[in-house]
C-alpha cells in the first residue's frame, strides 16, 4: 500500500520522516483497519516516532474501478 510512496520519496531522497500531510481516500471503510496496519509498518522506522497530520475520507470511487485507496503526501526537505 506504501510501495509507490516509499519509492517517490526516495526519489526525492526523502523518508517517511519527512512527510507532513497526508490525504487518503478509501472508497470503503471497511479497508481502514488494513490501511491502518500497513501505516503503522510504515511510520514503524521513523525516528523519533512521529507521523504526518492526516485527512481520511471515504468517497464512492477513484480514478479505476480496481483502486481502492488512493494517498495524496506533501514531504517537507
Amino acid at each position: 500500500m506504501f510501495r509507490n510512496l516509499s519509492i517517490a520519496l526516495e526519489a526525492s531522497q526523502c523518508t517517511p520522516a519527512n512527510l507532513v500531510k497526508l490525504t487518503v481516500f478509501l472508497t470503503d471503510m471497511d479497508n481502514l483497519g488494513p490501511y491502518r496496519e500497513a501505516r503503522n509498518r510504515f511510520f514503524a522506522s521513523v525516528t523519533p516516532p512521529a507521523a504526518p497530520a492526516v485527512t481520511l475520507v471515504e468517497v464512492s470511487k477513484l480514478y479505476g474501478p480496481d483502486f481502492l485507496i488512493e494517498i495524496d503526501a506533501i514531504a517537507a526537505a
